[in-house]
């Protein structure tokens, strides 16, 4: 488990839009974690957002 901060994923979208970029997020999670990895973890090693860090801007 590494250490980390809270990093933006996307910005100014409503209810709606939060649901339909989360879903595909929460589906890969629960298909393709590892054992005991928990969700931050999950999306850096994925590339969903930037490795704490890192000057890379996440897309979406």
């Amino acid at each position: 488990m590494t250490p980390s901060l809270n990093r933006l994923y996307r910005e100014n979208i409503d209810e709606a839009g939060l649901l339909e970029a989360l879903e595909p997020v929460f589906a890969a999670y629960a298909r393709d974690r590892r054992p005991g990895e928990g969700f931050g973890d999950f999306t850096v090693r994925s590339g969903l957002v930037a490795t704490p860090g890192s000057s890379q801007e996440v897309s979406g």
